[in-house]
């Protein structure tokens, strides 16, 4: 059975330092069912906390978000990757992470979204920013979407070595990849 892999590139730039590193650790994942999106091409609004989940389970928005929230419960590996911007991840993953809503029963209980999954982050930065609150905000949200053993891809100088270029980032980026693959 083919494995499936979600893939969601949260960067504003189709072919910016993030997409970069995505595609570097996608590119060989020919014996899965893929699905990749690219945050700059979607319509995903954020929550609107209108409580309409709360009713039926189910976001009331119609929008790109219906393929992910399936997705989430089927995939056998995720790869989530933002620039950090302002020290936390894009807008646009900010507005996944808020819909959700819909998986939470209880608020005091952080679900655990679907079968147990193998995950990576991918965080681009330059300068000297703060990046603890983009680091912070993908473990919990890998955690809620029971990924249980989780590569974390971190290339923080961006604004002087293109991730193309930075060698360390692309040795660990190689690594996740033949670690799941199994080269």
């Amino acid at each position: 059975m083919q494995k499936q892999i979600l893939i969601i590139d949260g960067s504003v730039r189709a072919h910016g330092n993030t997409s970069y590193l995505v595609n570097r650790l996608v590119g060989k994942f020919n014996h899965c069912i893929g699905t990749h999106v690219h945050m700059s091409n979607s319509t995903i609004s954020p929550c609107k906390h209108c409580g309409g989940c709360k009713k039926s389970g189910v976001c009331v928005i119609d929008d790109d978000m219906r393929i992910l929230y399936e997705r989430f419960l089927t995939s056998d590996y995720v790869v989530l990757a933002s620039p950090v911007i302002f020290g936390n991840v894009s807008g646009n993953f900010l507005n996944v992470f808020s819909r959700l809503q819909c998986f939470f029963k209880e608020y005091k209980v952080l679900p655990k979204v679907g079968k147990e999954k193998k995950g990576a982050v991918i965080l681009t930065a330059g300068g000297s920013g703060d990046v603890a609150g983009a680091e912070k905000s993908m473990r919990i949200f890998m955690k809620m979407l029971n990924v249980v053993e989780l590569d974390f891809v971190g290339c923080y100088t961006t604004d002087s070595v293109a991730a193309s270029e930075d060698r360390a980032v692309l040795d660990k980026v190689d690594s996740v990849r033949k670690q799941w693959l199994g080269e």
